[in-house]
Order: structure tokens, then C-alpha cells, then sequence
């Protein structure tokens, strides 16, 4: 009888269970999923909003790019030109936050240009070269802008390189220490261009070496086993390019055909992640597929089309995220479908359709995703409310930052300070301590506790013992544990230099002039650099300027071989006539050794009244921008 009875227990417990839809649905290559794509649980974690819907403009349609740079979060947005009279300035703008949460401007809209030049979209960004670099499309000739201090931007490109048909850059990449574009061009198909350096005038096509007849366009950027590949879809059969070092002439197509189905004309975004590259793709008949390789020879399918729904036509976001792959489906029914798996092969759902708003329809590949600060950001397109920018939430998370490397004269101390966030959603405390040292090295605090978000400093002391060699090194591994949650932590290495003979030197990037109007100004970005071998500070200070001139910063302590961009703000007086000018000299001194200084000479010239000279606003423009 209690056996009958347990077991007639268990039997309701599991129906309950059922009814609840306390199960997990997977999919794996080759089976059906129990339910269809609409019927599934929310198996998710929570999501965030963390911008105001198109960053308080309904007309900003999407996030259409996302990347992390300098301690920032950067969002690209997606405006259409507005046609109407009257409109000056609209199209792509670039905003920033320091927590994924605060939102600011950084550019105007259409990075300030009128209607017949005004990017509409930001379709991607990378780093390369300590810069960040946005792609623009959508409308007009492409375009390429970069920033260093990521407030003041700069055209490397605005010509579609020189082909106003090349309307659309929609992904970037580094690789093999140059940078990459997809360029899509509506008259020859797609292009990939390249440059060393990323500056104006020195880009080339790569590939194809002929050009095709379709329009098509680049979906994402991957590189795997030392090769670099390329998604490309159009209206004919998806395929796959790659390179080994991305000459001109040495591209090969390595999937031509659809993966073997004409019908599989589209592609997504790719990832490498457990050793197979990935790539989205899209089915015409039969919906979204997901393909993964672990050679570049054989494919394999790793999904059940659409997700077991044959409406999810096509997967749009590849991407890594804590030893997770994620994947996104474009539904302009129900919203924005994410799932996940921790092997490639069995999945999961990771948020309500949408995010809860059937607007939200989906992603711009992979280019509107990012990790900042231990979270995981996804910008949508939303033509009703305005593009939305989402964070996956974690009960406990910490990031420390950064590791480091100084040195100092034998027998003193120097010291690291260091910056701990919590990146979770739970105020928590968190255990700090030092391991693998063998110089004494003392915290200024062995436990810190931070609200969700927040972020706090402490210093790392490390005592350079008397009797070290020249040019001998201790590494200290800094360790910040989280109460809440234990398997939640984050270490920074330090890597301390004895130096026997201390050496100072400093050093500032070169002259420069620029032009602006009467009673304006115009801002000069400097570098200045530690060329010694130990940490020094620097007193920076203006000679001989009549015009006034404010400096961003006027002492620097840099640790050897490091740099720091300043800026120089010199106002035109309103009284100044055309081609009067005035110079300032910036010079930095050594505090280690007072003899050791640089200088550049910085020359103002003003153009007089903007009612006297012909385009005022772009001169203008053109010389802040030229300070780059």
C-alpha cells in the first residue's frame, strides 16, 4: 500500500510538474524538440533595460552596434535621415556609459554632417591600435570613423572609398595586426577592404579579385586556426570566404553552395567556441540554422531548423559569453528569441520573447552584443518604442582590473592601485588578498563591500627589497573572492621591476597648428609619454600664449613606458582678424630628475568671423578633427 501510494504521489508531483513547465527543452542535431519554438517555458535569467528606448528619441530605431573601450560601454544607434525641411543635423550617433547603466553622448547625430553625407546607422565597431572604430551604412556612402579619447571623432573614410555604391560597412575585425571591413556594394556585391594602420588613404580591396553581380554584404568575422573567415549571404546560395593573412589574391570560398541547400541563401554572425567555428544561417523553406566546423572542410548542422519553428527563419547573433555559446533569432512576430548551450549541442532558452515587447525584433548580428564588466548586453531594433539596449542580470558577479607592471629603485616601495566592481545585481562583500609574492607587499584593505554596480579603489604596496638585482622581477597575483557566491572571482597580476640605476625621460607627441573662428576655440590633443625606466610624475605648463589656454590635466604620474593623451583648449578672442595667430609652447618636466623635459609648440590661427569666410561649420569642424 505506501509503495502504491509513493508512487501515485510521484505520478502527480511529475504532472504538476509538467503543467507548471517545470522541465528544460532541448534540441539536439538530429532529434525534434518535444515542443515547438512557441510553446517552450522561459527557461531564462533575468534581463535589465539599462537605456531609455532609442536613448529618449522614439525615432532611433535600433542599437545597431555595442563595444567595450577604455573602461567605457560605447551603443551605436540606427536614425534614419529625416527629409523634412528644417531638420539639420540627424543619423548615427555614438553614446557611452562607465557602468552599462548612465548614458551620454559622445557625438551629435550624423557625426554633425547635413543630410546628403549623414550616416544613418553605426553597424559595427572595433579596436585596433589603442582607437575605437565605428562602420556606418544604411544610406549614403560608407563611412569610417575613429577616436582615441572616444569624445572627439575623426573621418578616416566618408567616400565609401571613393565608390558611392559602397553604402554599407557592416563588419569590422583585426586581424594579423591590421584591420578588416566588409564593405557591401549594391552594384558589384561585397568587398573586403583592409589597412595597416587605419588612417585615411590607406585602404585597398582584398577580395574578391573579380567582381561579382549580386548584392551581398559580409554578416560577420571569425577568426579560427590561424585563418580568417568570412560570412557572406545574398540572394544566392550562402557562402563562407577565408584567408591565411588576408592578401589581395589569396581568398578561397570554402562553402559555396548553401551548405549543400540552395535554399540556405542568409547568414549570421560566427563565434569560435569549444574548439568549432560557428556561423548562422537562414532557410528559406526550412528556417534558422546554426553550422559548426572543426577543420573548415566538413559542416555540420547542430540545431533543428528554426528551433523546431519554421518561422524563425534565420539565426542573426553568434557569440561567447562565460563558456557559453548564444544564438538569436530575428521574429518580428514575438520578438527577439535568444538561446544558449554550454556544448553547441543542447540548448536552451535565455529570455522572454522579445524581452516581454513583441517590438523588439531582433539584432544586428553579432555587432550589437558585448561583454562589459562580466554582463552581457544586446541591443534590438524596435521601430515603434525606439531601440533597446538589454543586460543579462547575475545575483553575484565581480570584476577586478587591471593588471599592471612598474618598477622602482631598490629598497623602495611602489604602488598599484587597482579598481574592484560588483558586477552583480545583490549588494555583496568581497575577500581580497595577495599570493605568489616573495617581496613584501601589504593591501590597504583585505575586505571592501560595494552595492550592485558600484566600483572602489584600494592600493597594493610593494616593498622592493635593497638587495635585488637590477632588472629583477616579483609577480603578486591580487585575488578579490565574493561572499555571496565563492566561485565568483577575479585576480590581477602584478608584475614589480627592480631598477639598480634609475632612468628619467619624457617625452611629447609633435607641433601642431589649427584654425578656428573669432571668439571660438579649438582643442589640441597631446601624448605625453614616460620614457625613463621607473614611475615619475610630470608638471605640465603653457609658455608664452597671450590667447587663453586651459590644459585637461597639469600633473601626470606615468609608469615607465607609459603614455597619457591631454587636452589643450586655446579660445580665439572675439576681436582676433582673419590669419592672426598665436603660439603656445607645452612643456613637461621631470619631477625624478628636473633637467629631463620635452615641449611642442602648439599654433592657433584664427579665420576671423564666421559671417566672413565661406562654410564656417566645416572649417570648423574640420580643424577640431584635425587634431587627430
Amino acid at each position: 500500500m505506501n509503495q502504491k501510494i509513493f508512487k501515485i504521489g510521484i505520478l502527480i508531483i511529475a504532472l504538476l510538474a509538467l503543467a507548471a513547465g517545470f522541465f528544460l527543452v532541448v534540441s539536439k542535431p538530429g532529434s525534434a524538440s518535444s515542443f515547438s519554438d512557441g510553446d517552450q517555458p522561459q527557461v531564462t535569467p533575468d534581463w535589465q533595460q539599462v537605456n531609455s528606448s532609442g536613448f529618449g528619441d522614439q525615432q532611433v530605431e535600433e542599437v545597431s552596434a555595442v563595444e567595450s573601450f577604455n573602461g567605457y560601454l560605447y551603443a551605436g544607434t540606427f536614425n534614419p535621415i529625416n527629409p523634412l525641411p528644417g531638420q539639420l543635423y540627424d543619423g548615427a550617433q555614438v553614446f557611452r556609459s562607465p557602468d552599462g547603466v548612465n548614458w551620454s553622448a559622445v557625438t551629435v547625430p550624423g557625426f554633425g554632417n547635413t543630410h546628403d553625407i549623414a550616416p544613418p546607422a553605426i553597424l559595427d565597431f572595433v579596436v585596433f591600435n589603442t582607437r575605437l572604430y565605428a562602420s556606418t551604412g544604411r544610406g549614403n556612402a560608407s563611412q569610417i570613423w575613429r577616436t582615441q579619447n572616444g569624445t572627439i571623432w575623426a573621418p578616416m573614410d566618408v567616400t565609401g572609398f571613393s565608390d558611392p555604391d559602397n553604402v554599407d560597412i557592416t563588419s569590422l575585425v583585426v586581424y594579423s595586426g591590421k584591420i578588416f571591413a566588409g564593405v557591401a556594394n549594391q552594384v558589384n556585391g561585397v568587398q573586403i577592404w583592409r589597412s595597416f594602420t587605419g588612417d585615411n588613404n590607406t585602404w585597398e580591396k582584398v577580395a574578391p579579385a573579380v567582381p561579382g553581380t549580386d548584392p551581398a554584404s559580409v554578416t560577420g568575422f571569425a577568426v579560427f586556426g590561424g585563418a580568417l573567415h568570412a560570412a557572406v549571404d545574398s540572394d544566392a546560395p550562402a557562402q563562407i570566404w577565408r584567408s591565411y593573412g588576408g592578401e589581395a589574391g589569396n581568398w578561397t570560398t570554402i562553402v559555396s553552395d548553401g551548405f549543400g541547400n540552395s535554399d540556405t541563401t542568409a547568414t549570421g554572425g560566427m563565434a569560435v567556441f569549444a574548439g568549432y567555428l560557428y556561423v548562422g544561417a537562414g532557410n528559406t523553406v526550412n528556417g534558422a540554422q546554426l553550422w559548426r566546423t572543426n577543420d573548415g572542410a566538413m559542416w555540420e548542422q547542430v540545431i533543428n531548423p528554426g528551433f523546431g519553428d519554421p518561422n524563425n527563419q534565420k539565426i542573426d547573433m553568434v557569440y561567447v559569453f562565460q563558456n557559453q555559446l548564444y544564438v538569436s533569432v530575428n521574429d518580428a512576430g514575438t520578438g527577439i528569441k535568444l538561446w544558449r548551450s554550454s556544448d553547441g549541442s543542447t540548448w536552451e532558452r535565455a529570455n522572454q520573447d522579445g524581452f516581454g515587447d513583441s517590438n523588439n525584433s531582433g539584432t544586428n548580428y553579432s555587432n550589437a552584443v558585448a561583454n562589459f564588466l562580466n554582463h552581457f548586453y544586446v541591443g534590438t531594433a524596435n521601430s515603434i518604442d525606439g531601440g533597446e539596449l538589454w543586460r543579462m542580470q547575475q545575483p553575484y558577479g565581480v570584476v577586478l582590473s587591471p593588471d599592471n607592471s612598474l618598477s622602482g629603485p631598490v629598497g623602495q616601495t611602489i604602488t598599484y592601485t587597482l579598481a574592484i566592481t560588483n558586477t552583480g545585481v545583490m549588494t555583496d562583500s568581497y575577500d581580497l588578498i595577495a599570493s605568489g609574492q616573495t617581496w613584501n607587499t601589504t593591501l590597504s584593505t583585505s575586505l571592501i563591500n560595494l552595492a550592485p554596480s558600484a566600483r572602489a579603489t584600494f592600493d597594493v604596496a610593494v616593498a622592493i627589497p635593497s638587495s635585488a638585482a637590477d632588472q629583477e622581477t616579483d609577480t603578486t597575483t591580487i585575488t578579490a573572492t565574493s561572499q555571496g557566491d565563492s566561485s565568483k572571482t577575479d585576480s590581477a597580476a602584478l608584475i614589480s621591476t627592480s631598477i639598480a640605476a634609475p632612468v628619467y625621460g619624457v617625452s611629447l607627441s609633435g607641433d601642431e597648428s589649427l584654425s578656428g573662428p573669432a571668439g571660438g576655440q579649438v582643442i589640441y590633443t597631446v601624448s605625453i609619454t614616460n620614457t625613463g625606466n621607473v614611475v615619475d610624475t610630470f608638471d605640465l605648463l603653457p609658455i608664452g600664449s597671450s590667447w587663453m589656454t586651459v590644459l585637461s590635466s597639469q600633473v601626470v604620474t606615468l609608469a615607465a613606458g607609459h603614455y597619457q593623451v591631454v587636452t589643450i583648449t586655446v579660445w580665439i578672442p572675439p576681436t582676433a582678424a582673419a590669419l592672426e595667430s598665436d603660439q603656445v609652447t607645452i612643456q613637461a618636466t621631470s619631477r625624478g630628475d628636473v633637467t629631463k623635459k620635452d615641449a611642442v609648440v602648439l599654433t592657433t590661427v584664427s579665420i576671423g568671423h564666421l559671417n566672413e569666410v565661406f562654410l564656417p561649420c566645416v572649417m570648423n569642424k574640420i580643424s577640431v578633427l584635425s587634431s587627430h
